[in-house]
């Protein structure tokens, strides 16, 4: 999915420190208790080798690398 007005993509690996139901449960849950809803601050995207959050706000990407650090690209 791609929209030009979110222009500031994180990218989180599958099984590079995010090798777990578990984790994938908590790493979405926190990035919607502090963004709120896909659509508003950010979209996802979804390919079998990561998961996509891209921002509208490059200080919304700087935070969610900094909250992920260990598996965010």
């Amino acid at each position: 999915m791609t929209d030009p007005e979110f222009a500031y993509p994180v990218t989180v690996r599958w099984g590079q420190g995010a090798d777990t139901m578990h984790y994938w449960n908590e790493i979405c849950a926190a990035s919607i208790e502090m963004f709120g809803l896909p659509g508003d601050r950010f979209i996802t995207d979804i390919s079998a080798e990561a998961m996509t959050w891209t921002f509208r706000d490059d200080r919304d990407a700087l935070l969610f690398k900094l909250k992920f650090s260990e598996v965010a690209c």
